[in-house]
């Protein structure tokens, strides 16, 4: 491995860390005031907008951010499905 990939690894390490490190807070401080699932929500959301962000700036590796971004797609809308629907559900059973 020469030093150029070494780098440009060292920098994509570094960024995943501080991107983990950074929604690690983001979920303690949210947890005060949000349910698991508004939280998931968010989440989800803001991975879409990185998703689609990246699909716009990397053309290149495009079928493969497709794939991440249907997947985060769907994380979004099953968070927003169990958040809105499932409750409502669950309530008009027990009731």
């Amino acid at each position: 491995m020469t030093l150029a990939p070494l780098v440009r690894v060292v920098f994509w390490m570094t960024g995943a860390l501080l991107s983990f490190s950074l929604m690690a807070v983001a979920i303690r401080v949210l947890a005060q005031t949000l349910t698991i699932l508004e939280i998931l929500a968010v989440r989800s959301g803001t991975g879409l907008v990185f998703m689609l962000a990246l699909l716009a700036a990397l053309f290149s590796t495009r079928r493969r951010l497709v794939g991440h971004l249907v997947l985060m797609t769907g994380a979004y809308l099953l968070a927003v499905v169990l958040n809105e629907v499932l409750p409502t559900v669950l309530f008009a059973v027990i009731a």
